[in-house]
């Protein structure tokens, strides 16, 4: 089994397992002149999409890729081949967008019937601080799916080693992207080493 086969089962799995159904918001196209006056835009919900080792600049995106974030980018920290059997390191990366709340975003409770509604008014907008809401609850499915998951494909998730998740840090500090969320999980898988005999001192 070969290192970027192990890394295209990863991502097919995430791709399939974590990003599918999960919509969350993409981020506007605007200039950093404007940066600052998003109120009026009206966001698109995606599906996040899934890169492999590194995340592109965005003149290199494919037309299925087509935007950054929300992504998983899926990465390979370190690996060991011992005899018949191989593990790897992984870090999955986490990337959403949010400046705030805007008028869809927001439930209010009808006292009378107790039900959810969405605000009406179409002009409300609460630029906040609480989009890392988004991401950690990404991390969160992927968590439960890990932890639900025995392997992925033919790969054995070690679960003896644990899973760990963090924010992204520089120096040991967590740093500020607003509008934008980073956070990341790491686990180990194992595989077999299938390897080609030598039969020439037999013949």
């Amino acid at each position: 089994m070969s290192i970027v086969d192990n890394i295209d089962k990863i991502a097919d799995w995430v791709k399939e397992k974590i990003c599918k159904g999960v919509l969350l918001k993409l981020p506007p196209d605007y200039d950093e002149e404007n940066a600052q006056d998003d109120e009026n835009y009206e966001y698109k919900l995606v599906e996040p999409t899934v890169f492999k080792l590194y995340i592109p600049t965005k003149d290199k995106l494919l037309p299925i890729n087509n935007f950054l974030t929300p992504s998983v980018c899926v990465r390979l920290l370190h690996g060991i081949d011992f005899r018949d059997k191989g593990n790897m390191s992984v870090q999955l990366l986490f990337s959403t967008w949010s400046a705030g709340d805007h008028n869809k975003d927001v439930f209010h409770l009808n006292k009378k019937d107790n039900k959810n509604y969405f605000n009406l008014d179409e002009n409300s907008y609460d630029r906040n601080s609480e989009g890392w809401r988004d991401v950690w609850n990404f991390v969160d499915k992927t968590l439960r799916t890990l932890e639900e998951s025995e392997k992925i494909g033919t790969l054995r998730i070690m679960k003896e080693k644990g899973i760990e998740f963090s924010p992204i840090k520089e120096q040991e500090a967590i740093p500020d992207f607003y509008p934008f969320w980073f956070a990341c999980i790491e686990f180990s898988v194992e595989y077999n080493i299938l390897r080609n005999k030598d039969f020439n001192d037999l013949l």
